[in-house]
């Protein structure tokens, strides 16, 4: 995939390829909370499922959302480069930890389906 960072650094000539500039990054706040909450709140309905013992379909459904996030973030920096709306509102949610928590949650689920089926 294309680099899209402000720089890049080679290890092994131990030297800058592309230089980083400092940019002041020009978002809009109120669209990169809204995208934030919209994902929060489909994470939440998730966990809700589990909470209730509702496995049937659950991995599945974890997974297409974590795909989902990752094409949202790979959409906006496409666009939008570093500072695109997509891609800070995917930051701020594996800052708070939701990356973590979906995969965590989706190895749980299928462990414990697969331990169902075991005792079938």
């Amino acid at each position: 995939s294309p680099h899209v960072s402000t720089g890049l650094y080679s290890v092994m000539k131990d030297k800058w390829i592309k230089e980083p500039k400092k940019e002041t990054p020009v978002f809009d706040e109120l669209d990169v909370r809204t995208k934030v909450n919209y994902f929060i709140g489909m994470a939440k309905q998730l966990f809700q499922q589990y909470q209730e013992g509702k496995l049937e379909g659950l991995d599945i459904k974890i997974e297409k959302l974590r795909d989902k996030l990752s094409k949202f973030r790979q959409g906006g920096l496409q666009l939008g480069g570093e500072f695109s709306t997509e891609n800070i509102a995917f930051k701020l949610l594996r800052r708070m930890g939701y990356m973590d928590k979906l995969a965590k949650l989706q190895d749980t689920v299928v462990d414990k389906q697969l331990s169902v089926m075991e005792i079938k």
